[in-house]
């Protein structure tokens, strides 16, 4: 699937297959604040048989996140008004520490505790730098809008 066999038909289904077996029943969360691009992400996730819900905001998401939840994973928009993606993973990241904390201190028996949800930034800015603000505020990685198979895969897998 290198750069130089982009034009094989058979490259593409690959990461397509293996998409709808990884998504195929999960319960993914999309965050953002314009709703042609909460369309559209919803969109591309449902073609792969992901269970979606949006929401509009980083407080929407905060709520919707508080552990215990159902959710598998969360994409996030990391510019929006009010509180950006970054605040809310911040958030999210604060409130998986506590309920972790409290849930081991009570636990006794060899349950995991560890509430880790994957938050992936949905961004259309791919420099470094938003990288590194992504991954330092909790986040597990980034794909581009608009999503590109190979990419999801990559960031899902």
């Amino acid at each position: 699937m290198g750069v130089g066999n982009r034009g094989n038909a058979r490259n593409v289904e690959l990461p397509s297959l293996s998409l709808h077996n990884l998504l195929r029943g999960r319960k993914i969360l999309v965050v953002d604040d314009n709703n042609v691009n909460r369309t559209v992400a919803a969109g591309a996730l449902k073609k792969y048989g992901a269970d979606v819900v949006c929401v509009s905001s980083g407080k929407d998401a905060i709520a919707k996140l508080k552990p215990p939840h159902q959710f598998d994973a969360c994409f996030m928009d990391i510019q929006m008004p009010e509180m950006d993606g970054f605040e809310a993973t911040r958030r999210i990241r604060d409130l998986e520490r506590i309920v972790s904390r409290e849930a081991s201190t009570e636990a006794t028996d060899d349950n995991n505790s560890n509430f880790h949800l994957p938050i992936l930034a949905m961004t259309a800015d791919v420099i470094q730098a938003t990288n590194e603000e992504c991954l330092k505020c909790g986040m597990d990685g980034y794909v581009s809008k608009p999503f590109e198979a190979e990419q999801l895969y990559r960031e899902v897998s």
